[in-house]
């Protein structure tokens, strides 16, 4: 999933995983598969949720000074989050999927509810 993820337009640059091994995993594993991009992560106990609330919480308190983020987390947070905040429809965002949502926003605190859109769903099984 790693080199689709990057094609797909994903720099790599602020990445924010869970602190649960599996989501750290994921994000060692795709590191590994682009050495190229010296790929650095933080790790931040907040992405440790199943709640879109939550999830929404954590981008109104990102730092203004980032245009773009990636969060490593878990479902079901994932998905509705992905649903609630885009125009998509993503019935399961598996183990390694990834969204790339677009907020026409100002201020990270300006993200809400329908104020997305979602260019991109990549998926394991979507890919074979």
């Amino acid at each position: 999933m790693a080199r689709p993820i990057m094609e797909a337009g994903c720099r790599f640059e602020h990445v924010f995983c869970s602190v649960a091994t599996r989501a750290q995993l994921t994000i060692e594993g795709i590191a590994a598969s682009l050495p190229e991009l010296d790929i650095n992560w933080r790790i931040d106990e907040s992405l440790y949720t199943f709640s879109a609330r939550d999830l929404l919480n954590w981008v109104h308190r990102l730092d203004e000074s980032l245009d773009e983020v990636i969060m490593v987390g878990h479902n079901p947070a994932m998905t509705e989050f992905s649903n609630a905040m885009g125009n998509g429809s993503i019935s399961n965002m598996p183990t390694c999927g990834y969204a790339q949502l677009q907020f026409p926003v100002g201020r990270w605190e300006e993200v809400g509810p329908g104020t997305g859109t979602l260019e991109k769903f990549l998926a394991p099984k979507l890919l074979k």
